[in-house]
């Protein structure tokens, strides 16, 4: 497998010159690197491949705490609140990762495609939407010959969709196939929970109300949070605070608001409220952690 992962290495570099994130010519296909160990970043993470093939990354989501490296690979399933940092980085041998987002339109297809008794020998045991799988040479490879096609545009346009057709496959008959399978047929638990995160992206800014959102995906409400906490490691609460967060956050720091304002519009109503749980997410107060970014980004 090291032949693989040191071809998809010397594949990126090019693209990958300087820290940072690159979009590339393949549709879905990002490279990030990064010659350092980093802070922590909160985003909100959309359901994609990330492939490292040097240096390692700390995910953490809820309170669990996941890691990887070139002999692993992160499948995330669902929209989720992840806390990211790379651990393991240097100007000799820099982060690289590879981002492959879900084609959903690709995924869909695959799976009319799969027989319909492929498909009943999925796992069907509902888990987390984050799951960290061995990298093997079956996602390796067609990662490598993704990568290769970066330094020959003229064959992405009819190479790169049965290649990344081809990984959705190796990843949907993997242990963690279980969550895009449901979510793309509309079926199960994983469908109803996908549709909650989505009201709760959509609707973040108001008032929190389980009944609510439970009712809007067809769940009892103990149902709902049951597979919630089970999909997401974290409670729906939990999650509509994250995202309120990690707005302000960003409207303090791109667009220049104060907290009072930017707590204001992602739906605090208590200042104070605010300032506690941004200091409990981020570990400093809004004040400090924005003047701390702005040096970041001028440095």
């Amino acid at each position: 497998m090291l032949c693989f992962i040191n071809e998809t290495i010397k594949n990126i570099t090019p693209h990958a010159a300087e820290n940072g994130i690159f979009t590339t010519q393949i549709s879905d296909l990002s490279i990030i690197r990064s010659d350092c160990i980093t802070q922590e970043l909160h985003i909100l993470h959309e359901p994609a491949i990330c492939i490292v093939v040097q240096g390692k990354k700390r995910v953490m989501l809820g309170q669990d705490i996941f890691e990887y490296d070139c002999s692993k690979y992160l499948l995330v399933s669902f929209d989720l609140p992840l806390t990211g940092q790379v651990i393991e980085a240097s100007k000799e041998q820099p982060y690289l990762c590879i981002k492959l987002s879900i084609d959903t339109p690709l995924l869909a297809g695959l799976i009319m495609d799969i027989d319909h008794e492929h498909s009943q020998s999925i796992g069907k045991v509902p888990h987390s939407g984050l799951q960290i799988e061995q990298a093997s040479s079956t996602i390796l490879d067609p990662i490598m010959r993704l990568t290769a096609l970066l330094n020959h545009p003229q064959d992405i346009k009819i190479l790169a969709a049965p290649i990344k057709r081809e990984l959705l496959y190796r990843i949907l008959s993997g242990p963690s196939g279980y969550h895009l399978m449901a979510k793309a047929l509309g079926v199960g638990k994983s469908k109803q929970i996908a549709n909650a995160i989505a009201w709760i992206k959509s609707n973040f800014n108001q008032p929190f109300n389980a009944e609510t959102i439970a009712r809007e995906v067809y769940l009892s409400v103990s149902t709902f949070h049951k597979y919630f906490k089970e999909i997401t490691l974290t409670s729906p609460l939990q999650f509509q605070k994250q995202l309120r967060l990690q707005e302000a956050r960003r409207l303090m720091a791109f667009e220049g608001l104060d907290a009072a304002k930017a707590s204001g519009i992602v739906g605090y109503e208590s200042p104070s409220q605010f300032n506690r749980e941004y200091k409990r997410v981020f570990g400093t107060s809004p004040k400090a952690d924005i003047q701390k970014l702005i040096i970041e980004k001028t440095s």
